[in-house]
């Protein structure tokens, strides 16, 4: 078994997981991403993609298969607009655990925090 204490994002507590072994959960799940809403350009993609699809089939399928669709322009889309951003929120996060763990050992300065 391993032991690991996660970062604390947004709280003031440390998550601990413990893991026994190795499981393979297949791929990353989509997100949605609420700074999507602020560009005026995205219900206008949705849309488009949406209307633009064309499957037969009974209506569980189709929808399915739209939604599999719009999962895979979006993702086109946000990595064409928004590319940096996902290492960007990363960066920030591992800046903060950073500034976390060094608060609990030698303590930080204003500055730092800022």
């Amino acid at each position: 078994p391993v032991v690991w204490a996660l970062a604390r994002d947004v709280s003031d507590h440390c998550p601990i997981i413990l893991r026994y072994n190795d499981v393979d959960w297949g791929p990353r799940p989509f997100r949605f991403r609420n700074y999507w809403l602020e560009n005026s350009k995205f219900k206008d993609m949705i849309s488009k993609v949406w209307e633009e699809q064309n499957f037969t089939g009974w209506m569980g399928h189709i929808l399915k298969e739209r939604l599999k669709g719009l999962k895979e322009e979006i993702r086109k889309w946000n990595s064409e607009v928004y590319g940096v951003m996902d290492s960007r929120i990363q960066k920030l996060r591992h800046d903060i655990e950073v500034l976390d763990v060094r608060s609990e050992g030698t303590g930080i300065t204003d500055e730092e925090v800022q």
